[in-house]
C-alpha cells in the first residue's frame, strides 16, 4: 500500500479496521485502541495534494488572522523577513537579472508585488538552494 495515494477517509477507516481487529496489522504496529475522531463528509476523500494545498490556505488565514491583516501569507512575511542584500541575491540566482539598481527596485518590494514568473523563480531558486545546502554543516560552523 503507497500510503502517498491514500486518501484520509481511507486511512481512518483502515486504522478503524485495525483497532476493530478486521485487518491484519504489523507487530509493531499494534492498535492502540485509541478513539478515533470522525472525519468530516468535505474532507473524507481529499488526496494528499488536496490536502497539503488546503492547510496551504489555513495557514494563511491563521496567520493573517493572528497578525491581523498585517501578512497575507507566509510567504509574504518570508520574503519581508530577509535582508534586501539576500532578496537582491536571490534575484540574480534565479536569472531575474543583472541590473542592481533595478533588482533592487525589485528586492524592495511587497512580495505579492513581485510579478509572478519571478515569483516562480526565485522559489524555484530557493528549493534549489535547500537541497544544495542540506549537508553543509562546517561552512556554517563558527
Amino acid at each position: 500500500m503507497n500510503l502517498s495515494e491514500v486518501t484520509l477517509g481511507q486511512f481512518t477507516d483502515l486504522m478503524l479496521r485495525v483497532q476493530r481487529g478486521e485487518a491484519a496489522h504489523a507487530p509493531s504496529l499494534a492498535p492502540a485502541l485509541m478513539p478515533a475522531e470522525p472525519v468530516a463528509e468535505h474532507l473524507r476523500d481529499l488526496s494528499p495534494a488536496d490536502c497539503r494545498a488546503r492547510l496551504r490556505v489555513l495557514q494563511n488565514e491563521a496567520l493573517s488572522r493572528s497578525t491581523r491583516g498585517r501578512w497575507d501569507d507566509v510567504e509574504a512575511r518570508e520574503w519581508a523577513a530577509m535582508d534586501l542584500g539576500v532578496r537582491v541575491c536571490l534575484l540574480i540566482l534565479a536569472g531575474v537579472g543583472d541590473d542592481f539598481d533595478g533588482l533592487s527596485a525589485l528586492a524592495d518590494r511587497h512580495w505579492r508585488e513581485v510579478p509572478p514568473p519571478e515569483r516562480n523563480a526565485i522559489k524555484g531558486q530557493v528549493r534549489a538552494m535547500r537541497a544544495a545546502m542540506a549537508k553543509v554543516t562546517s561552512l556554517a560552523g563558527r
